[in-house]
């Protein structure tokens, strides 16, 4: 699994270079904001809710990550606590709660319970998906 500070730093990368071009445009720009503010006031708005629930979506992925790192390095045994995760939570304690190291999944349950979660992420973006086609 990726790292999702990586991604919060790529998204913070490209939006430091629409703000540096929103910069060198701006006389442009602001004349064709006042040209109806109110409309483009809520275009912005919209753009900054999006962005907020995006990030806040990446940022719910790090205690996931952390934990398959963790589940990864210690094994199950020592592995951390998610109890309450929304995402992996049920392949968590499915996994957590094996005996013995002669644990495997089929190929039918593995693709069920990553069916599971990519369900759950795709729910989660169904917000940002929503404002997208929107506006």
């Amino acid at each position: 699994m990726r790292n999702p500070n990586r991604v919060l730093l790529w998204i913070s990368v490209f939006l430091a270079a629409v703000a540096a071009l929103a910069g060198l445009l701006f006389a442009p720009l602001s004349e064709a904001f006042l040209a109806n503010p109110i409309f483009n006031g809520m275009i912005l708005l919209v753009l900054f809710i999006g962005l907020v629930i995006n990030a806040r979506q990446v940022l719910i992925l790090k205690p996931e990550v952390e934990w398959v790192e963790g589940f990864r390095a210690s094994g199950a045994g020592n592995a951390p606590d998610i109890a309450g995760s929304r995402l992996l939570g049920s392949m968590a304690q499915m996994l957590t709660g094996r005996r013995g190291d002669s644990f495997s999944l089929s190929a039918m349950s593995l693709r069920t319970v990553l069916d599971g979660i990519r369900m759950r992420l795709d729910e989660s973006r169904d917000v940002s998906r929503y404002l997208i086609a929107a506006w």
